[in-house]
Formats: structure tokens, C-alpha cells, sequence
């Protein structure tokens, strides 16, 4: 069994541990996740303008936080980073919206 010795540097943004192991799933497991967690918009931007990470999960439920706002305002700032949004909207009209505004997996 070999040990895993590289680390991925994760940002949560309005998320939960089941939704971390759905992602680590998409990742394949290749890294030892180290998640910090963000409760809003406003924080996760704070976060982002001072460390780098290799991706951004993040839950969009309107009306409390637009994850698709939020993604398109990180691609403002010129980040980026993968980002991975998880939603209970399936319809294809906000799919196309959020990987229209930067989103890498809807």
C-alpha cells in the first residue's frame, strides 16, 4: 500500500462533509484534502485574494447564497481555479448558466 504524500488545498464555500466526499470522489482520491470552510461569498473572495487552492466547492442555494454569482465573480478577479457546484437544480438552463460564468463541473 503506498502513502499519500501530496495534499490538496480545497475551498468549501456553503458546504458539508457529504458533499466534501462526493467531491474527493470526482478527484479520484488522489490527494489528502485539506479543506478550510467558507459560510459566505464575502468570506471565501477574503480567502481566495490570500491563498492559492486547487479547487472551490461550493453548494448554490439560492436565495441564500448564488453559487453562480459567486463563480462568476471569482472569474472577474481572474482566478482560475476549478470550481465544482452542487445543486438540487437540475434544470438545463442553470447548468448552462453556471458553466457559462466559469463553472469547470455543474
Amino acid at each position: 500500500m503506498s502513502v499519500i504524500t501530496e495534499s490538496a488545498k480545497i475551498l468549501m464555500v456553503g458546504g458539508d462533509e457529504v458533499i466534501l466526499g462526493t467531491s474527493a470522489a470526482h478527484m479520484g482520491f488522489k490527494y489528502t484534502l485539506d479543506v478550510q470552510l467558507a459560510d459566505s461569498a464575502t468570506e471565501a473572495l477574503k480567502k481566495l485574494v490570500s491563498q492559492d487552492y486547487e479547487a472551490i466547492v461550493l453548494v448554490h442555494r439560492e436565495p441564500y447564497f448564488d453559487g453562480i454569482e459567486f463563480t462568476k465573480r471569482v472569474r472577474e478577479l481572474g482566478n482560475q481555479t476549478p470550481i465544482i457546484v452542487y445543486s438540487s437544480d437540475r434544470k438545463e438552463e442553470s447548468i448552462l448558466r453556471a458553466l457559462g460564468n466559469g463553472a469547470n463541473f455543474y
